[in-house]
């Protein structure tokens, strides 16, 4: 294979390839045209422009014009120029050159471009900034459902003298001694819950559980990202209690407020066969302000919250809602934390929230939430599930 030249026109650096045996052939650059000179690797002479021969002015011209007439005319014969094959080898070189750079430049665009028109544009929900926001109203307070309350006394037990029998007498209205039972009852499930609180680390504190076979590892590994020992408290006030008329197990809720949380934060106490437990998985939550830590932090995240879900106002709501997505808003059980999120019209939590506001316009679930982000870096929270329709431990 002949040995090339490889250099840039002197005029428009345009990138030409000649044959070595073409050196210092003199033609058009096939892109801007000027008159160029091949480079000569031998000497080590570059390329250069080919300068015009200076033309003289009319008058010089026409005396010579004049003085080549009144001399005698030679008789020699005038060769006609002929084709210079160098410079046209030259030429076509430089031009094949050039139209296989703009045929792979061209390849190139039309590839990219078409790879660019191939990407999906995903479904994002109508996130505006500035968007409106409701000023945060005093959080009512969240009702169970009704419920037979059932004064925890122990029932009545005498023995029988002649036969050694146990009678129980049957429950009556409650009385003086009865509703002082049912005082004893919450003490003894506040004394579990003070000392859930007071307990040095997590073995000591998963003594006072729900469930402690499952949530024993998860305690532990949680210990060694938030710092393990008590949690110092201000107050504990009881604030509603509830019990099962199936198995007769009394469900307290209670409000410990903490100097990070002066509002208070609630506080479940079940009654099982093994002693008055705390859901300690809650518990954490709510102390330390997961729902917060989850807004503030990264997207292409996802967690579990026990939340109050409110409907927005009819104004709010065009505005934060199109034909894929609607949107609520979402409280942990204290103020000053309230978020919009927004849920998939077609899926089933948004059938499950619906149901669950009507007629109160409150619902209080567990969800699972994600936060993402759109192609233009805004994030969003999108409600992906709902776990449990109400967010109380179930009284067993």
């Amino acid at each position: 294979m002949a040995e090339l030249i490889q250099f840039n026109c002197p005029a428009c650096s345009a990138l030409l390839r000649l044959p070595l045996s073409l050196a210092t052939s003199q033609g058009p650059c096939p892109v801007c045209g000027k008159n160029i000179v091949a480079p000569d690797p031998s000497r080590g002479r570059g390329a250069y422009v080919k300068l015009a021969p200076v033309v003289a002015p009319p008058q010089v011209l026409a005396l010579a014009e004049n003085q080549s007439k009144s001399l005698p005319a030679k008789t020699e014969s005038v060769p006609t120029p002929t084709a210079n094959p160098a410079r046209t080898i030259l030429f076509l070189s430089c031009l094949l050159t050039a139209l296989v750079a703009f045929v792979v430049g061209y390849a190139a665009g039309e590839f990219r471009s078409k790879g660019k028109q191939s990407l999906p544009l995903p479904l994002t929900p109508p996130i505006i900034e500035n968007l409106k926001v409701i000023p945060p109203a005093p959080i009512p307070e969240v009702k169970p459902p009704p419920v037979m309350e059932v004064p925890v006394a122990p029932p009545i037990i005498t023995e029988a003298k002649e036969t050694g029998a146990i009678l129980v007498k049957p429950k009556v209205a409650p009385s003086n001694e009865e509703n002082h039972a049912s005082q004893k009852v919450s003490a003894a499930a506040e004394a579990s819950l003070r000392a859930f609180l007071e307990a040095p680390d997590w073995p000591a504190r998963s003594a006072y559980v729900l469930r402690p076979e499952q949530v024993r590892s998860a305690m532990e590994a949680y210990s060694k990202v938030v710092p393990d020992g008590a949690t110092p408290y201000n107050s504990i006030k009881l604030e509603h209690s509830q019990t099962d008329l199936g198995s007769g197990n009394t469900l307290f809720i209670f409000k410990v407020t903490t100097e990070k949380i002066p509002e208070g934060i609630p506080v479940a106490v079940v009654e099982t066969d093994k002693g008055w437990l705390i859901d300690w998985e809650v518990f954490v939550e709510f102390r330390d302000d997961q729902f917060k830590q989850f807004v503030a932090g990264p997207a292409e995240q996802t967690g579990r919250f026990h939340l109050i879900v409110r409907e927005r106002s009819e104004s709010d709501d065009a505005k934060s809602s199109n034909e894929h997505f609607v949107s609520f808003l979402l409280d942990p059980p204290f103020p000053g934390r309230e978020q919009t999120a927004f849920v998939k019209k077609d899926s089933k939590a948004y059938s499950m929230i619906v149901a669950g506001l009507s007629p109160s316009g409150i619902y209080t679930p567990v969800l699972e939430i994600t936060k993402l982000s759109t192609p233009d870096g805004k994030s969003f929270l999108e409600i992906i599930e709902v776990l449990s329709p109400d967010w109380r431990p179930a009284v067993r």
